[in-house]
């Protein structure tokens, strides 16, 4: 309306004043406090004007002033969130007209734009996956969009390196590419377009901070593989030494910020913990905890002050945990023990509590495991004292422990025997010594549950407890002891598979000193009688545990750690016996391989392929047959379609 009047304006009849709408509708959408009803309003206006001005032009009408609408066009569908026509609107000013001011800023939307696209249908992907019922043709629509974003990324992206070479819009567009080669799973790839962002550039420091990330995140991921698919020593090695080198130099340039008024981001915290976790696992936990406490960017210091930028993800809980790790290595245990009250204090107990402590054991056990392999002893050693101080100290406790404090110090004196266990017969001295530790804190925790009400977080809260100090008997060679807690939780909770689990692995451990127990791990134990099914195994064995978890998705890793079992038990079965009585049972732990090659040719995946791979080989080299494993199967087959 005229400014104080009634009347409305006349709609523009030039381009001119259709563009001079246009620009008043793009201030009006900028004034301070306006509603988003309001802003949206504004938006619908300015772009109407831009389409009639567009509709108008005249030949006296210059390209600059055309592109100037044309740019309008490209930001207010960005901010409109129709990404594709400020994509298309954004390109075409940056490719056609590439001198122009326009062009740069054409560029910048288009590149957004693509990159918004991408991650929203990859987002899009993930959660019609994760749906009880996805719909395929969704998934495909989804996977379609990220495809054709992620190209028109990627190529929009070069252009803009090649034109602006050593520019801020070249540096945004190799940052861009980075986070592609980063959802990639790329990290070597992202080292490379990180070498193309000027040392000087603002976007440098972010760009080292996502760099580094990914390489630890690629070695963690790798370190993790199976013994045969693992990457060697030393490649996992630089791996670590590169994230190291480009996070410092990333901490380092963002910490100016910070130094200079800055206030530190979730990137740099996130960073800050990835650089503290490399030392951690490398046995340097003096480095770790400089950087954990750093007064200015130091994560543990500022989630310990609340800091806003700890507020995203689990940074907390993961701080806390990395922390807990490093102080206690350091046996700087006062500090170690207000790092556990503030875990247990944000967590609240509970299931969740739980396993973040057997996920800390976890960490524990592969990082010790990760430093004897790579010669680490002394490292290994120190870690290990430093633990076992500190867990002692807080078993000892009088008062102040809970559940879930004791499972932890009993988990954790569990892993600590478990990186010392090679497996097999025989647990070196100190192996024994924390399983024994691990098993007197287990007992424990199950005499408080039974003689202090409330003391176990829910009703058998203990049964977990007894599983696990089952684990701990069996590696200690006790198998009637084990097999006896067991079958005290079988007898009521007949179908909980954890159990009956591990008392097929106590059986199993039990034939290297008693080959019959080979029988009795394949066939079941423990016959109780029943009313309605008169008498019964209460351990099932491997046959039947596979037959009862064979239909179930979330025990499918179950159904094929039973059927391997089960072969390999046979296997074993067949190697006690004089070699004459040796061939049916060879024969039969050839065939339960085969029964699975048959039904599931993937085998369960790579996990378990190579564990069966490998066991064919075995029972073929006893039964003095070529040791061809699952190929040889899989190319018979393949060749008599």
């Amino acid at each position: 309306k005229l400014l104080g009047g009634t009347d409305e304006l006349a709609e523009p009849t030039t381009f001119a004043e259709a563009s001079d709408r246009a620009r008043d509708e793009l201030d009006r959408m900028q004034t301070p406090g306006l509603e988003p009803e309001e802003v949206a309003e504004a938006r619908a206006e300015a772009v109407k004007y831009c389409r009639m001005a567009m509709r108008m032009r005249t030949p006296e009408v210059t390209t600059a002033q055309v592109n100037v609408i044309r740019h309008y066009l490209a930001y207010l569908y960005w901010s409109s969130n129709n990404l594709y026509e400020a994509a298309v609107m954004g390109e075409f000013l940056a490719r056609r007209y590439s001198s122009s001011i326009e062009a740069r800023q054409g560029a910048r939307i288009a590149l957004v734009a693509y990159a918004r696209l991408f991650f929203e249908a990859v987002k899009a992907k993930k959660t019609e996956t994760a749906k009880s019922t996805p719909e395929q043709s969704e998934i495909d629509r989804w996977d379609g969009i990220a495809a054709f974003a992620r190209n028109r990324l990627i190529g929009i992206a070069k252009y803009m390196t090649e034109l602006w070479k050593g520019e801020s819009e070249a540096d945004e567009a190799w940052m861009m590419l980075i986070r592609i080669a980063i959802h990639d799973g790329k990290p070597k790839t992202a080292q490379e377009d990180l070498a193309n962002i000027p040392t000087e550039s603002p976007r440098r420091g972010e760009a080292e901070l996502k760099t580094g990330q990914s390489l630890w995140s690629a070695y963690l991921k790798a370190s993790r593989l199976l013994d045969n698919e693992r990457p060697p020593r030393a490649q996992l090695d630089a791996l670590v030494a590169q994230a190291q080198q480009i996070l410092e130099a990333g901490i380092t340039r963002m910490r100016k910020t910070v130094e200079a008024g800055g206030e530190p981001t979730y990137t740099l915290l996130a960073s800050v913990l990835s650089l503290a976790q490399t030392y951690i696992n490398a046995g340097e936990a003096h480095k770790a905890v400089v950087w954990l406490d750093d007064p200015k960017i130091g994560v543990m210091t500022l989630v310990t002050a609340g800091h806003p930028a700890t507020d995203q993800g689990n940074i907390r809980i993961q701080t806390r945990m990395a922390a807990l790790r490093a102080y206690v290595a350091m046996e700087e245990l006062d500090k170690a023990e207000k790092v556990m009250n503030a875990l247990e204090e944000s967590i609240g107990g509970g299931a969740k509590l739980t396993r973040i402590y057997i996920s800390l054991g976890r960490q524990l056990e592969e990082q010790l495991k990760d430093l004897r392999a790579a010669g680490k002893n002394q490292q290994a050693d120190k870690v290990s004292q430093g633990f076992e101080l500190f867990l002692s100290r807080i078993s000892q406790q009088e008062k102040g422990n809970t559940f879930n404090s004791l499972c932890w110090v009993a988990g954790t004196f569990q892993s600590l025997g478990a990186a010392l266990d090679p497996g097999g017969t025989n647990v070196p001295a100190k192996g024994q010594t924390y399983y024994g530790k691990a098993v007197d804190t287990y007992r424990k925790i199950i005499e408080l549950c039974k003689s202090q009400e409330g003391f176990a977080p829910q009703a058998h809260a203990d049964d977990s407890v007894k599983i696990r100090l089952a684990q701990c008997l069996r590696r200690l060679g006790k198998h009637k002891e084990a097999l006896d807690l067991l079958v005290e939780i079988l007898k009521i909770r007949n179908q909980m598979v954890t159990a009956q689990v591990e008392a097929a692995y106590t059986y199993q451990a039990w034939g290297e000193r008693k080959p019959g127990a080979y029988e009795l791990a394949i066939k079941g134990g423990r016959k109780v009688e029943t009313k309605d099914k008169g008498a019964v195994f209460l351990v099932w064995g491997w046959g039947k545990t596979a037959r009862m978890v064979a239909r179930s998705p979330k025990h499918r890793d179950v159904f094929f750690e039973a059927r391997y079992n089960l072969a390999l038990c046979r296997f074993k079965l067949a190697k006690s016996k004089v070699k004459a009585a040796q061939r049916a049972t060879l024969l039969q732990a050839q065939k339960d391989i085969l029964v699975v090659n048959r039904l599931y040719p993937e085998m369960g995946g790579t996990k378990w392929y190579g564990k069966f791979d490998e066991l064919l080989k075995k029972i073929q080299t006893l039964r003095e047959v070529p040791a061809t494993g699952l190929k040889a199967l899989e190319k018979k087959s393949a060749s008599s379609k």
